[in-house]
């Protein structure tokens, strides 16, 4: 206890991660700001004077023009919204994209009701080709049958995209039958605020690089490991404290930044949000049951586990190079590669490598957030695996590979 505690302070006296651990604060802060200050409200009073409401405010006057779409959306509410959204639009040349419709029109009558529409334009999707049918075009008949075409939209998207892989559409399908149905919906539900759980599991990820590629190379470079190793616990004992020390600290600062930005977040868009269906907020066919609460609670849990297996892995390039430099531009290369393969390499292998990757939860398009939200299967010959599936139990390998590995490493490090 005594030689961690050492350790411990040793870590947290040191002037860089002090300014490291301060930054990841401000940045914090800076990101459960940032999707507030995105929402943006206009409307005119009687005398016809103009309003822009920003963040909050703007939060609130959206949350009550949607009052009467809360809790379970009914086929008679979807009914409704498509016949009120027609009647709207129908009175427009270029519908709701008509400069001549007032600003409070589309306040009152389109924009409360424009998460149902814009699902019913999705699920009732060409066959064919995947694009998302005309509003207009659609009956109030076709928005009654608007849960039981989710299915269907979900069979012809899965013969799409896996027209070779039947265990691929097979297990997504039998997935979908486990949401429930019909949907539920809360006003204040912002996909924006939700994509930024992913940025900030990549900001925690970079802080934990930051902090940990100088705990073993840092040694190298003075040559002060000579000296720790002639001492009683100076090698495997000593390996052992330095990562239990960094999964402390970091342990800590994922907990503090993420409960700040959570609550702000829903203090802003309201705690009732979180009970909103991840169908309303995303994709209507996303096949996993799950409320933005719960959503919000899994992208944490699974950034905590992306964050081990990326400190572990960068202690173990820490524990192998003998410079800080080299240890932290190559700890940020590979953080940064699943998002590199998966923007630039559209293939099943570079899938996999992003995968499996240490940091293979975070970044952008390739995050464990949108392998959720996306329908995308890793294939091995006729067996198919679902992508965050793949993500979890590859995260667990790393975490397990990754800590031994550096503790050996360290034990034969010479000169």
């Amino acid at each position: 206890m005594r030689l961690f505690l050492i350790e411990l302070k040793r870590i947290l006296k040191t002037r860089s991660v002090q300014i490291v651990i301060l930054g990841a604060l401000v940045l914090t802060a800076l990101l459960a700001y940032a999707p507030i200050s995105f929402v943006k409200y206009t409307y005119y009073d009687d005398a016809g004077n103009k309003f822009e409401l920003k963040g909050t405010e703007a939060i609130y006057k959206q949350k009550e023009a949607q009052a009467d779409y809360t809790g379970i959306i009914t086929p008679e509410m979807a009914v409704q919204a498509l016949i009120q959204y027609q009647e709207c639009a129908g009175q427009y040349e270029n519908g709701v994209y008509d400069d001549n419709m007032p600003v409070n029109e589309y306040n009152e009558k389109i924009a409360p009701v424009s998460f149902i529409v814009s699902k019913l334009a999705e699920v009732y999707a060409d066959d064919k080709t995947g694009f998302a049918a005309d509003v207009m075009s659609l009956t109030a008949e076709d928005a009654g049958r608007f849960y039981k075409q989710c299915s269907q939209h979900l069979t012809d998207l899965m013969n799409l995209e896996q027209p070779d892989h039947p265990q691929a559409r097979e297990k997504a399908e039998a997935m979908y039958e486990t949401v429930d149905k019909p949907f539920s919906y809360y006003p204040g539900t912002d996909s924006n605020s939700i994509e930024y759980f992913g940025i900030m599991v990549l900001l925690m990820a970079v802080v934990g690089i930051v902090i940990t590629a100088p705990i073993f190379s840092i040694e190298y470079q003075t040559e002060s490991d000579q000296i720790l190793r002639c001492t009683k616990h100076g090698k495997r004992r000593l390996a052992a404290i330095k990562l239990l020390a960094c999964f402390t600290i970091l342990t800590v600062i994922y907990a503090v930044c993420m409960t700040i930005f959570t609550v702000v977040i829903n203090t802003a868009f309201g705690w009732e949000a979180r009970q909103t269906d991840v169908q309303f907020v995303f994709s209507a066919i996303t096949f996993i049951k799950l409320t933005v609460g719960q959503l919000q609670m899994l992208i944490i849990g699974m950034g905590y586990l992306t964050l081990l297996a990326t400190i572990f892995f960068t202690l173990f390039l820490s524990s192998r190079l003998k410079s800080v430099a080299a240890s932290a531009i190559t700890a940020l290369i590979f953080c940064l590669l699943p998002f590199f393969l998966s923007s630039f390499w559209s293939s099943s292998l570079g899938d996999w490598i992003s995968a499996v990757l240490p940091s293979g939860g975070t970044g952008m398009g390739n995050s464990f957030l949108y392998a959720l939200l996306d329908t995308r299967f890793l294939s091995v010959g006729e067996y198919a695996f679902w992508v965050p599936y793949v993500m979890v139990v590859a995260a667990f390998v790393n975490i397990v590979l990754f800590s031994t590995l550096t503790v050996e490493t360290y034990c034969r490090h010479s000169k």
